[in-house]
């Protein structure tokens, strides 16, 4: 075996085994010996099982991607290699919450990847759906909108469209843009309905329809959306919004019934006003979770990723 190609198969061979030193060390060797038999996917591949192997033993992995950055301009690597490499601390920042170093990144990358020209469209996308994602995190509800909206008028074609829709759907929620909201899910189940049935996915689907369903019922269209929800969750009641689609048409439900409990006794109350005759449920003696006792025992990156699943589980949307 030559090389680079023997430095590549042993570092990937060093990370299987979480040696990641020294995968990380072969991973160098390889770069160094340049050459263009080694592509650019087996390359940005083997730099992904070390960062694997880092993150398989807890140790940091930003310096790491620094030290390929800079292995990377010191052996004039083109353009796509170092735009990879600055993609990824800049993700790497923003999982954890350091907006600011990750936009500062991302902002750069962009302005070069201009001047490197049409060619490079590609980054520019994976580029502003990051710092979508940036301005969402930041509460910036409306910057991340526009930049989901700029994505899927100038992307139609990239394998994120689906991605990019479902972020204006629950952003367009988030900011009480029902309209909006039920627009995009239109456009999204119209999308999909023109796939092949064996190509379609199930997940986006049902994703659609529950909250097609939802905003249904914030229109006051209850009938459709129970009718929707009904459907939802006997075809799809072992999937994640199958499920969500039972427990909400249980609450509606429940909701229905303790309505006609207070008509009830309304009517049979002379003289007594509605507001004052309203139902109310007596107290439960049940424990309370404190979510905050549970992080106790998590580290700031762990913190950061289950605070992200509560927000994504209150507004319906699964955590991928």
């Amino acid at each position: 075996m030559e090389e680079p190609v023997k430095s590549y198969y042993l570092s990937k061979q060093k990370a299987s085994l979480r040696q990641c030193s020294s995968s990380k060390e072969f991973l160098v060797r390889g770069i160094v010996n340049k050459t263009s038999k080694v592509s650019f996917e087996e390359i940005t591949d083997s730099m992904w099982l070390v960062d694997r192997c880092y993150k398989k033993i807890s140790k940091p992995r930003i310096p790491y991607w620094k030290d390929m950055l800079e292995i990377l301009k010191k052996n004039k690597y083109d353009y796509k290699y170092q735009e990879f490499v600055k993609r990824k601390i800049a993700t790497l920042y923003w999982e954890v919450d350091r907006f600011k170093e990750a936009k500062s990144i991302i902002l750069e990358s962009i302005a070069q990847s201009k001047k490197e020209g049409s060619g490079k469209n590609s980054f520019i996308e994976a580029e502003l759906a990051l710092l979508a994602k940036i301005a969402a995190n930041q509460g910036n509800y409306l910057e991340a909108l526009n930049y989901y909206t700029h994505l899927v008028n100038n992307y139609p074609k990239s394998e994120s469209y689906y991605s990019h829709v479902k972020s204006l759907i629950h952003l367009s929620y988030k900011l009480g843009r029902n309209d909006d909201c039920k627009k995009y899910l239109n456009m999204f189940l119209e999308s999909l309905e023109k796939l092949d049935y064996d190509k379609r996915d199930n997940a986006d689907y049902s994703y659609a329809m529950y909250w097609l369903a939802k905003i249904e019922y914030m229109f006051g269209n209850v009938s459709i959306a129970k009718s929707i929800w009904k459907t939802l969750a006997l075809q799809y009641y072992s999937s994640f919004y199958g499920a969500l689609a039972q427990y909400s048409l249980e609450k509606v439900e429940s909701l229905e019934n303790s309505q006609n409990t207070q008509r009830t006794l309304l009517a049979q109350s002379e003289g007594s006003s509605f507001d004052t005759l309203m139902y109310q449920p007596g107290p439960y003696n049940t424990e309370k979770f404190d979510i905050n006792i549970y992080l106790k025992e998590f580290d700031e990156e762990e913190k950061v990723i289950v605070q992200r699943g509560l927000e994504l589980t209150k507004l319906g949307l699964k955590q991928d």
